[in-house]
């Protein structure tokens, strides 16, 4: 049996890029949500293992 995903994590340097725009807008949560997916960025994680990914990029279905 195949595990769905239903979240995708995010990650990004503070510096100004429509990346950056997007994700402040709330433009990637709109557009993932009607797939059922939650979209969260990585600094955001209450665990501080998935916060540590930003630099080790082992979280699984994260991209940048």
């Amino acid at each position: 049996m195949v595990k769905r995903m239903s979240r995708l994590w995010y990650t990004r340097c503070p510096a100004p890029t429509p990346f950056g725009i997007a994700a402040q807008k709330g433009w990637l949560e709109d557009e993932f949500a009607a797939d059922g997916l939650d979209v969260k960025a990585l600094q955001d994680a209450d665990d501080v293992a998935i916060r540590r990914s930003h630099f080790t990029h082992t979280q699984p279905w994260s991209f940048l």
